[in-house]
Formats: C-alpha cells, sequence, structure tokens
C-alpha cells in the first residue's frame, strides 16, 4: 500500500527504523476513502550522559546523613554531619548543693534509611566546629546550607565511638533504639563549673554560640561500612545531655540528675558530602556544565544522591512526530531504562524506590520537574523481573510532556534529567548504575504509540 512506503519515508528522516507492530482500521466504508495506523515507534534517537549538581541544599531536612563506604563503580562516598547545639534554658547550679560532674554524651535516634554494609564495625566522631556556620543566599532570598558547605572543626574530637551500626533495631518499647556517644569529661566538667560560677555563657544563647558554635558528627578517614541516618526533627531526637548529682546533706544524692543541650535551628543542620571517584569513570566529572557520555563510561550513566549525580538524556525529533501523515495523535509514550546488571543488591546496594524527572538547560541546570496530566508530580514505576532478575526496569509516563512538546514545536524542551526523588537527593547516598549498552536491548529507549490518519 503507498501510504505505508510515505510512512517509512517519513519515519526513517527522523528515527533508525520503525516498529513493524501495528494495527490498521478502516474508517466508514460511505466516507471518504481514508484509513488509520495505529504504530508502535520504539527507536527514537537518545543521547545518554551523567552530569553532576554543584551543589544541593541539605538544610532543614529531618535527618543527618553521616558516613563512609566505597562504592564498586563510584569511589568513597563519605558524608559529614553538622548542627548548632543550643542551650536549653540558662543552666544555674549553688555550690551550696556540692554538685558532682558524672558523665556528658551525644544522643540521638536512628532513622532506619540506610546504605552500605551494616555487618561492619564503623566508628563516629563528635567534633566542636571553631568556625562561624552562617547560612548561604541564594538567587531568591533563600538561605540555606548546602552538600558542598563545610565548616573548620577543633583537631581532637568531643567524642569517639566504635560500634556496629543497628538502625532496624528497637527498643524493647518498640520505640526508635538510640545511638550514645560518651563525650569529654574535661568539656562535662567545663561545663559543671561554669554552671556554679554563674557563667554567662549559661545564661543567655548568644553567649553560648559564641562558646559553642556547633558540633560536626563525621566518619573515621578509613572507614568502609555505612552511611546513617540520623532523626533531626525535633529536639528531642538529638542533643547533648549532662550528668550530675549533688552531695549536699540537703539533697537526695541519689538522684540522677542532668541538662540537656538540644540541637538548634533546623536551618543549620546539614549534611556535607564528598566522593573522591579516582580511578573510575566518573574521574573527571567536577563541574556541572560537562557531561559524560555513555559511551565514555562503560555504556553506562549514574544517579545518587548527596553527591548529586544525574542521568541526562537528549531526545531530538520528538517535534516531528507532528509532521507524520495528514493528522496524527499520540496515545501514548513511555521512557525505559534499565539498572546495570550485578551493579544492586537488596542488601549492600538497593534500587531506589522512584525516580523524578526535569527538563534542564544547556548548562544542566534544573528548569523545571515533569507533571503527569493528573498535576502531579511524575515517578517512575519498576518492573521486576523476578523470575531472573535479568530484564527488570523502571519506566516513566512520558505521554503529557510529548504532546506538551508536539503542542508547542519546541525542541528546548527535549533534554531531560532522571534525578533521586527530592527527598532522596539531599538526604541520602542512595544511588543506581544504568545501562546503556546499544548492541543489547538494555538502553535508553522511548516507546511511542502513535495514530496516523493518511489518505488512500
Amino acid at each position: 500500500m503507498q501510504k505505508i512506503s510515505l510512512f517509512f519515508l517519513l519515519v526513517s528522516v527522523f528515527f533508525i527504523s520503525c516498529s513493524d507492530d501495528y494495527e490498521e482500521h478502516e474508517i466508514g466504508e460511505d466516507l471518504v476513502d481514508n484509513s488509520t495506523d495505529v504504530r508502535l515507534i520504539d527507536t527514537f534517537t537518545i543521547y545518554a550522559s551523567t552530569v553532576i549538581l554543584d551543589s544541593i541544599a541539605t538544610s532543614d531536612a529531618d535527618v543527618m546523613t553521616v558516613g563512609r563506604y566505597v562504592d564498586p563503580y563510584l569511589g568513597t562516598v563519605t558524608s559529614n554531619g553538622f548542627t548548632k547545639i543550643g542551650l536549653g534554658g540558662s543552666f544555674d547550679l549553688e555550690a551550696n548543693d556540692d554538685p558532682v560532674y558524672d558523665s556528658i554524651v551525644f544522643v540521638t535516634y536512628y532513622d532506619e534509611d540506610y546504605y552500605g554494609d551494616t555487618t561492619v564495625s564503623q566508628t563516629l566522631n563528635l567534633y566542636r566546629v571553631t568556625e562561624e556556620m552562617e547560612l548561604e543566599e541564594d538567587e531568591s532570598g533563600n538561605e540555606y546550607l548546602y552538600n558542598v558547605s563545610s565548616f573548620e572543626i577543633d583537631t581532637v574530637p568531643l567524642g569517639s565511638k566504635t560500634f556496629t551500626a543497628r538502625p532496624m533495631r528497637t527498643s524493647d518499647s518498640g520505640d526508635e533504639y538510640n545511638f550514645r556517644m560518651n563525650l569529654s569529661d574535661e568539656f562535662g566538667q567545663e561545663l559543671i563549673d561554669m554552671a556554679i560560677d554563674h557563667d554567662e555563657t549559661l545564661q543567655a544563647s548568644a553567649e553560648w554560640e559564641n562558646y559553642l558554635e556547633g558540633v560536626s558528627l563525621r566518619p573515621a578517614v578509613d572507614d568502609d561500612a555505612t552511611i546513617l541516618n540520623f532523626q533531626t526533627s525535633n529536639d528531642t531526637l538529638m542533643y547533648i545531655r549532662l550528668y550530675y548529682h549533688e552531695t549536699s546533706t540537703t539533697t537526695d544524692s541519689d538522684e540522677v540528675l542532668y541538662h540537656d543541650f538540644p540541637i538548634g535551628s533546623s536551618s543549620y543542620v546539614f549534611s556535607n558530602y564528598q566522593s573522591d571517584r579516582t580511578g573510575t569513570p566518573l574521574e573527571k566529572l567536577v563541574e556541572q556544565k560537562y557531561d559524560l557520555s555513555s559511551e565514555d563510561a562503560g555504556q553506562r550513566t549514574f544517579i545518587q544522591g548527596g553527591i548529586g549525580l544525574m542521568t541526562k538524556l537528549i531526545i531530538p525529533y520528538i517535534e516531528n512526530l507532528s509532521t507524520l501523515g495528514l493528522a496524527g495523535s499520540l496515545l501514548k509514550a513511555k521512557l525505559i531504562f534499565y539498572p546495570a546488571i550485578g551493579s544492586y543488591d537488596d542488601d549492600l546496594y538497593p534500587l531506589p524506590d522512584s525516580f523524578n524527572l526535569y527538563t534542564c538547560d544547556d548548562y544542566n541546570d534544573i528548569e523545571s520537574a515533569l507533571y503527569s496530566s493528573s498535576g502531579a508530580a511524575l515517578t517512575s514505576v519498576f518492573y521486576e523481573d523476578e523470575e531472573y532478575g535479568e530484564e527488570s526496569y523502571f519506566t516513566f509516563d512520558v505521554t503529557s510532556h510529548f504532546n506538551d512538546v508536539l503542542t508547542d514545536g519546541d525542541d528546548d524542551t527535549n533534554t531531560l534529567l532522571i534525578s533521586l526523588e527530592s527527598s532522596s537527593l539531599s538526604n541520602s547516598t542512595d544511588r543506581m548504575v544504568l545501562t546503556n549498552d546499544k548492541a543489547t536491548d538494555f538502553e535508553f529507549k522511548i516507546e511511542a504509540t502513535y495514530v496516523v490518519q493518511d489518505e488512500e
């Protein structure tokens, strides 16, 4: 039939080939002699690469992310937590009560999310921040701290703990399990002495902040274990607790007394992420304006939270679908992408639950999120190959986006970024390795179902 030859001629200008899977429907025998073809087009040209964001806001989060592990694809990944410590109200002690210092501890609570190997022993250290912690203002006038923000710390830690993490463990009452670290007795005794002397440092928040600007929780420099999340949504979930008792004859010497110094404003609770990618395909990826093509990275692209790795896709020729036939309509379009076989498992390197999709400009700056026809932010769906585990894939329904491109005729929106969902992007090191091997079926692809109406 002549119309089929014309269809293939048009498609070949923009696509490599066209699927033979189509259905032809005749429209009314007593009307104009025309027909409608429903075709599945699955050979769009797609250019895939990896980019890295210059910065990601990580403050104002409900968790602090801390730890270090060595990733077989992404190198050494480290996360250091920072926070201010509040005064928790004025703290005074009376010398006549004979107060005696007992101990001082840093207390926080695990969040169930983690990344890495919890069977391996690891060490966390708490350091005193020695530099003023200041927020950074963005172009819109909002103030944040970022994954690349950092402040000077003391050379000697206030405390250290070596342990095996149990983030899923709960107490006998069913509550989340807390993490406790003993701090320096010298530090604790100094606070008791100031309280007895009615020192102004323990009377006003401004004076306290001059004394203790903040603290930083960070892993040992040679750890290869787990990235942990600690809860920070309120000041009962992270604090420094000073224990003491009073020995005068007028007080109960057996009573356990304490004062809590809680975490400060959430604006100053943030995580600093670092990645040493030496010896990996991503070693030269150092600035946001550069792309690392999948061909230069072993037919792979990468996504990682905290560090800010995203997969970039350029999909040219979308708008040319509208030139096929006298009239046409897009029924469905989906983006399909595959996790690299052997790059993930349920224990050490689990796949993220879902992803978001964004448009971006020529400098890889995010412009806007993609939304579904219902107005919700577009999220991916996972299809698991439960039998063999080799053909699992994620998919986005990009029908609405493709229709927008066809309506506007604008190819500036043909560049997309696949990212972790926003909360995971800023406060986790979740990652995925994606395969783009054009010699196999495991490559980025678009499947578009398009109706073409031609005249006989």
